[in-house]
């Protein structure tokens, strides 16, 4: 690997969102999502469905997170600007 390593994150499909800011969210942990700032590498929310997921993505900008879970609930998530700073 040539360059020097900026992040190493663990987790299961992950997406992200390069829109005015750049975040990234993955999987964790069976039902529990968390979320990074890609600029800074910083761990910036962590959500907890309490089941797992089958889905999720970014909408509005990255404003919001959408989240379907394994026994069909759906989430629609604020994500608070804090978290995306």
């Amino acid at each position: 690997m040539e360059g020097k390593l900026v992040m190493r994150l663990f987790g299961t499909r992950p997406t992200s969102s390069f829109g005015p800011v750049g975040v990234l969210a993955l999987e964790a942990e069976k039902g529990v999502l968390e979320i990074y700032d890609l600029s800074t590498s910083m761990k910036r929310q962590e959500l907890n469905f309490g089941r797992p997921l089958a889905y999720y993505t970014f909408v509005q900008a990255a404003t919001k997170i959408f989240a379907l879970t394994n026994d069909q609930t759906g989430y629609l998530v604020d994500l608070p600007s804090t978290a995306l700073k």
